[in-house]
This record gives structure tokens, C-alpha cells and sequence, in this order.
């Protein structure tokens, strides 16, 4: 599967550019700015390079061949808890994979969202902890009307995640 590996960054005139993660999508794959701008809360420095230590930002992935739309939601925070599984929800599809030389765990279901008009979505939500500069990164798939099939292929492609 050829791969285009995208910088997720926030940039701020004070303190620079702060990198969240180096995210790989497969070619057919576009990835567009969410509705927020990204939020760091801390950062840290290894060698000429800023890393997000604590913060959270979204970006949509678009598939135009397939007309597919996921929301993309990266958070980041200093220490390491297990990954949250859904209450209530024993058809969800948990496993083990390995992300950017880490080992992360996923879980993979649907979950009704939305206040007045709830509406079923496809959530995949994998989180691994990065020793290298102590930090845990949580990545969260929602895709209205997508198939499963949309996010194991996005959860192939986020073992090639540069993290450090």
C-alpha cells in the first residue's frame, strides 16, 4: 500500500512549531484542517525538534473516490492509561497491533452520537504509550456512514505513526 505521510503540527509565534505526530494515509486518502485550531498545553524538546507532551487536535480524512468522510481526533498526554472501553458495549472488537514501533491496543464498534438526531457512526479508538519522550497518544476514528473496512485500512497504514 503506498502511503503520503502528513505532519500533524500546531504552530504558535511564541514557543514555534510544535509536532504532534508524523501521520501515514494511504495515497487515496486526503487530509483537510478540522473545525478547531490545535491545543498544546506542553511541550518538550529533542535535539532542533518541538514535540506535543500534552494536547489534542482534530482533522477530517477524506476518501472523494469513496466519498468518505472520518474524523480524526489525536490527543496527547504525559502518562500512560489503559485504553477506555466503551461501557456497555461487549460487540465492540478489541486487538493488539503495533504503531510506530510501540504496541498499542484498539477497539473497534459503533456507537450512536449526536444531541436531538442521533445517528450510528463507525469508531475505531487505538492509544499506545511512547517511551521515547514519555508520552501517551491517543488517536479516535468516527466515520458517519463509513464502513469498518475505511478505518482497518487507516489502522494499517498508523503502524508507520512517527512519534519521536
Amino acid at each position: 500500500m503506498e502511503l503520503t505521510h502528513h505532519p500533524i503540527a500546531a504552530n504558535n509565534f511564541l514557543f514555534g512549531v510544535s509536532n504532534f505526530l508524523v501521520l501515514p494515509l494511504p495515497a487515496a486518502w486526503e487530509l483537510v484542517r478540522g473545525p478547531f485550531e490545535p491545543e498544546v498545553d506542553r511541550q518538550i524538546r529533542r535535539g532542533d525538534t518541538s514535540w506535543v507532551q500534552e494536547g489534542r487536535t482534530t482533522y477530517l480524512l477524506i476518501h472523494r473516490g469513496r466519498r468518505a468522510t472520518v474524523e480524526c481526533h489525536i490527543a496527547i498526554a504525559q502518562r500512560w492509561t489503559p485504553l477506555h472501553f466503551p461501557s456497555g458495549k461487549e460487540a465492540w472488537r478489541r486487538g493488539q497491533i503495533e504503531i510506530g514501533g510501540h504496541a498499542a491496543a484498539y477497539v473497534l464498534g459503533t456507537q450512536l452520537r449526536g444531541w436531538w438526531s442521533r445517528k450510528r457512526v463507525v469508531m475505531l479508538r487505538t492509544a499506545f504509550y511512547c517511551n521515547a519522550l514519555a508520552r501517551r497518544i491517543d488517536i479516535e476514528l468516527l466515520g458517519e456512514g463509513s464502513e469498518e473496512g475505511h478505518l482497518h485500512e487507516l489502522l494499517q497504514a498508523f503502524c508507520q505513526v512517527q512519534c519521536h
